[in-house]
């Protein structure tokens, strides 16, 4: 009986040092520690990538973030494009739907002021006067780039080459970022992807994730193509109620979009 027990136990005892066994050499092929051991060199890093990653473990630690999510038309996105494009001397190819969007972000920026600033180091906050964005850029390890600055007293035709020219300037690799960003705006529409939370890199304040447009009842429960707007923001100065309310001035600013704007 003894001997059978001392058997049982060792067959469980083989059974998990198998099992321990199988889960290092995955986690070793995981890593490429096999190939190393091989004498190949290990793939690290880019330079980029490693800068970004020391970036955000030394400047994003004391970040706070929320996530706030609202549906916006898309028809109403494409309306606002087709009224600049009438009012404006702007070409097809300078004037996206993501443009449109990045005007509404902006001109909300100067009416909620907690957007424009930056929370130092030592918790004080700086509050810029006019709206440092950053706009998505396809170049691998991109930090907080490219940078478009944004004047309340812009007229619609220069706010409009400032995006524009920002956007280029990514597409092409050649994107610099001299200004210190508390919005950056990215846009997954062309990807397809409907949803996503977008993360907060020192010194943003906020994040915006502009998502693919999907077919969904509207708010008149009508069917309607739309879009989600998810808005990641810092919670030690940004209040809930204060980045909802954001969320609905880029909505209304995007149906006024084309009707009005500062310095028409």
């Amino acid at each position: 009986m003894e001997k059978t027990q001392n058997n049982e136990i060792e067959s469980l005892r083989d059974y998990v040092r198998n099992v321990q066994a199988d889960m290092i050499a995955a986690r070793k092929a995981e890593i490429g520690l096999e190939t190393q051991e091989r004498g190949a060199a290990p793939e690290m890093l880019s330079p980029k990538k490693r800068h970004f990653a020391r970036h955000m473990a030394v400047h994003s630690a004391s970040i706070i973030p929320e996530t706030l999510e609202k549906p916006i038309s898309w028809g109403q996105v494409q309306q606002a494009r087709r009224r600049l494009l009438n009012s404006t001397n702007s070409k097809e190819a300078q004037l996206s739907n993501v443009h449109v969007i990045a005007l509404a972000v902006s001109k909300a920026m100067f009416e909620f002021d907690r957007f424009r600033m930056k929370i130092r180091p030592d918790d004080s906050l700086y509050f810029y006067k006019d709206a440092h964005i950053g706009l998505h850029c396809a170049a691998e390890g991109a930090l907080q780039q490219p940078a478009v600055v944004m004047d309340l007293e812009d007229p619609l035709d220069d706010a409009i080459f400032k995006i524009a020219s920002a956007m280029e300037s990514a597409e092409m690799d050649e994107c610099l970022s001299d200004y210190d960003c508390t919005l950056s705006i990215a846009s997954m529409a062309g990807q397809g992807i409907t949803n996503a939370r977008p993360c907060l890199v020192y010194p943003q304040v906020a994040s915006l994730f502009i998502g693919a447009p999907f077919h969904a009842l509207d708010q008149e429960a009508r069917p309607a193509r739309m879009a989600n707007l998810v808005l990641t923001y810092d919670k030690r100065g940004i209040r809930p109620i204060y980045a909802a309310k954001f969320l609905v001035a880029i909505e209304k600013n995007i149906q006024n979009l084309g009707l009005s704007y500062p310095s028409e």
